[in-house]
């Protein structure tokens, strides 16, 4: 498992921001949960309009369980208009499915032309992916924001191997 620190985080959000200075992007799109705070900076660095669009490919706090297919929200939460040319961020790429179906969401339903960007791209990943700060890696990543959900998840483990 890799911790990322809030410090590596930032790190590597400034390097995922200078990947795209200069692109002509109207907005990001950030994928709710895993891109929100990606999407808050990149928005901030870059001064694109940031809006909100929600999937699910797996549950929630349970390792590598993933569904049997990804759910998506058919509305995207932006303050005025998205425009056409976006950038769609999250922070992890595990098979880039829920990238792919977000970002066939809204070519085909909003008539974007869209490009992807992570920071960590998984080694499994098939999706082609226009931009990724890290590619490759095999291990389960905690980001800093979601260190409180796993740390409940452990200690219901914990109560439930102690019930036993």
């Amino acid at each position: 498992m890799i911790a990322v620190s809030w410090d590596e985080f930032a790190l590597y959000s400034s390097k995922l921001a200078k990947m795209v200075e200069g692109k002509k992007f109207d907005s990001i799109i950030a994928i709710s949960r895993g891109g929100l705070v990606l999407g808050r900076i990149l928005s901030d660095a870059l001064s694109f309009k940031l809006g909100v669009v929600s999937a699910k490919a797996y549950e929630t706090g349970k390792t590598g369980i993933f569904a049997s297919g990804v759910v998506v929200d058919r509305k995207i939460s932006i303050a005025g208009d998205a425009g056409r040319n976006v950038l769609l961020v999250d922070d992890i790429a595990d098979t880039g499915a829920t990238l792919e179906e977000v970002g066939r969401f809204l070519c085909e339903e909003h008539g974007m032309s869209v490009e992807s960007a992570v920071i960590f791209k998984k080694k499994n990943c098939a999706s082609h992916l226009d931009y990724a700060v890290i590619s490759g890696v095999d291990d389960w990543i905690v980001m800093p924001y979601e260190t409180t959900e796993f740390r409940l998840l452990r200690e219901k483990r914990l109560k439930e191997s102690d019930a036993e």
